[in-house]
């Protein structure tokens, strides 16, 4: 063997570049992967981010579309309440509209005369659904927030009573201590 032979002289050289290149496109590749992982996990956790500073709805914003989402954006602006569904859901000119009823939650606690309160003295949704429903006033404050097709109507409904106030497709009518902290919250 002299000095000038080739060592990889029996080893396929078109394999051995192959491998090469191989390497240079996954590690490409792999560069590739972490900076799109890094992307969608900065992207979710914005978007994350974003949705619990969801309290405050701008104006450019169309608000919530409906009465559960009413009563979940009072809850983020730090309103004790409760609400459940209202079966007295009649507008103007007796149109039914989607409806809840919105009470106080200290308003429902130790309250001795909820013949249906468990053993915390707490009422269930249900049990403050049925007493709301039927007419029962051992409550202090509550108001029913009706939901319109549109704003106008809603708006129509609500000059039609003194108390009352429109946000949006929405009308507040009910006790007006409640009603009044209610569109404070609102503004």
């Amino acid at each position: 063997m002299g000095g000038n032979e080739n060592p990889f002289a029996g080893i396929d050289q078109s394999s051995r570049r192959n491998r090469g290149v191989s390497k240079s496109k996954m590690g490409c590749l792999a560069a590739l992967i972490v900076m799109v992982s890094v992307l969608a996990i900065g992207g979710v956790g914005y978007l994350i981010w974003k949705s619990g500073k969801m309290a405050s709805i701008s104006p450019l914003s169309s608000g919530p579309s409906t009465c559960r989402e009413f009563a979940e954006l009072l809850q983020a602006k730090g309103m004790d309440i409760r609400w459940v569904r209202c079966n007295v859901g009649s507008g103007l000119h007796g149109n039914s509209h989607p409806s809840i009823y919105i009470v106080r939650s200290e308003d429902c606690r130790h309250n001795a005369e909820l013949s249906l309160a468990d053993a915390n003295g707490e009422i269930s949704d249900r049990n403050l659904e049925i007493h709301l429903n039927e007419g029962y006033s051992w409550l202090r404050a509550k108001v029913i927030v009706r939901q319109h097709p549109t704003s106008q109507e809603a708006t129509e409904e609500a000059g039609t009573r003194k108390a009352d106030f429109a946000w949006g497709r929405f009308v507040v009518s009910g006790t007006p201590e409640l009603v009044q902290e209610i569109r404070g919250k609102l503004r």
